[in-house]
């Protein structure tokens, strides 16, 4: 599946909202051009491939209701609109926007590229730019000022146009890339669809704070548990909560409990799943660089975990195995 991430990358940068007077102009932009074929793509593979792999992973009573929810990936540059709901006819949906597509693409984009061509130690700063530029760009635009959004990862990194062209356009870079895609939507998908299950849209508004972050904690256990029956491992999906705790920049009092927290979950999840995985962990012991990572790995989770006791906001984490797999319904 090739997913022509220069589009996407072109795209993926265009965050800032639009002023007036380019609305017209935006029509016909190579942004939305480039929106619209991810959304044409995306929603072809997440009916093709993506859902029908999630399926493998559920329960017949799980199914009945999945299997009345659309899903529909929307032209839209907010990166926050992923959502379960039902539309003015009362249809079961969940929508995800090509803004959120497009931030995802540009990690991956970032994460493949800088390792490729020797460039990782500027992966987290460029990380750091496109979160700087997530959370001023709007306040500057309303104070009469420009926004820029950062350049791709290979003009960050100083590779040049021919050589990345040449890697993106590899068989080895395509591959790649889809499966990470794939690896983040079976994680999105999930967690929205675990809304759906649990049956969390009815009376929604009646709920107070505290139920509704319980609500999301069992999305997210059903989205860990569905993905890791299928052997995907939950940590590869941290870059979404990585980047939206740089965005909102600490402990927030919204109805999902702060990114940072919930990363600390796919983190002990991921941890648990990667030692549970005995051919992973005999690769670990050969390679220095991979138990290094696995140890730092651990000491972020350490540090998270007590970040998020202090700000009262920890998640209630649970691990596939130790919690039924039936509906209470």
């Amino acid at each position: 599946m090739v997913f022509a991430i220069r589009s996407i990358v072109l795209c993926a940068l265009s965050l800032a909202p639009l002023n007036i007077g380019s609305v017209a102009n935006a029509q016909s932009s190579p942004a939305l051009q480039a929106s619209k074929y991810i959304r044409d793509v995306t929603q072809a593979d997440v009916r093709d491939v993506v859902l029908p792999i999630l399926r493998q992973g559920m329960q017949p009573r799980e199914l009945e209701i999945v299997d009345r929810i659309e899903i529909r990936i929307v032209v839209d540059q907010r990166i926050g609109r992923v959502h379960a709901g039902e539309d003015a006819n009362g249809t079961p949906i969940i929508e995800i926007s090509t803004g959120f597509l497009s931030l995802v693409g540009s990690l991956i984009d970032a994460n493949l590229t800088g390792r490729r061509f020797g460039k990782a130690e500027l992966i987290g700063p460029y990380k750091e730019a496109v979160s700087t530029f997530l959370k001023t760009s709007r306040q500057v635009i309303r104070d009469g000022g420009t926004s820029a959004p950062p350049e791709p990862f290979n003009k960050f990194a100083g590779i040049s146009e021919a050589q990345y062209s040449a890697f993106w356009q590899s068989r080895e870079y395509d591959d790649q890339f889809s499966w990470w895609m794939r690896s983040a939507l079976s994680i999105v998908l999930a967690h929205e669809l675990g809304h759906h299950v649990f049956g969390h849209l009815d009376e929604l508004e009646t709920k107070s704070l505290a139920e509704r972050r319980s609500m999301e904690d069992q999305a997210d256990d059903f989205a860990i548990r569905v993905n890791w029956m299928l052997g995907v491992n939950p940590i590869l999906f941290s870059e979404y909560f990585l980047i939206f705790a740089m965005v909102e920049d600490g402990l927030l009092e919204g109805s999902h409990a702060p990114s940072a927290c919930r990363l600390e979950k796919f983190i002990h999840a991921g941890l648990t799943f990667s030692k549970g995985d005995q051919g992973f962990m005999s690769h670990v012991q050969k390679d220095k660089a991979l138990s290094e990572n696995l140890s730092q790995l651990e000491y972020a989770r350490e540090q998270l975990k007590e970040a998020c006791e202090d700000g009262e906001a920890m998640t209630e984490t649970s691990i596939p195995g130790l919690f039924g797999l039936s509906l209470n319904k």
